[in-house]
């Protein structure tokens, strides 16, 4: 029987001071649990997704470490809209029975960027190992 964790986003910007309603939200299973999953959201006019529910591996393997076996499963994100910055996150963590809240701080992009106040990327912002946002 398949186990679930869930898993809500909220888009902001301006440092969590206003909400970005209509962010394109993708995830995509990155580990063997979740690997069929695909699934594409828009936040809502409070810039937050529903709850969304991702398999998970079975709650019980977080109560023996060292079994060899992960205790939750691994996806990637793609975050993006119009006139913001995409960004990319890689292994977010999903364990069975428990809610996550993914807080994203949107980056504007405007035609008055210049090269040496852009992101490194240039397009992108990588994060990796779930690093704060």
């Amino acid at each position: 029987m398949a186990e679930y964790g869930t898993l809500l986003i909220r888009a902001t910007t301006a440092s969590g001071a206003y909400p970005v309603p209509g962010v394109n939200i993708s995830i995509t299973g990155s580990s063997e649990i979740g690997r069929d999953t695909k699934i594409s959201v828009l936040t809502d006019e409070n810039g937050a997704t529903q709850s969304l529910l991702l398999p998970a591996p079975p709650r019980a393997l977080s109560l023996s470490p060292g079994n060899g076996e992960r205790a939750y499963a691994t996806y990637d994100i793609e975050i993006f809209k119009d006139g913001y910055y995409r960004k990319k996150l890689f292994d977010v963590a999903i364990f069975s029975g428990i809610a996550s809240f993914l807080p994203v701080n949107m980056i504007p992009s405007t035609p008055y960027n210049t090269e040496e106040n852009m992101p490194r990327d240039n397009e992108n912002a990588i994060i990796s190992e779930n690093d704060s946002l």
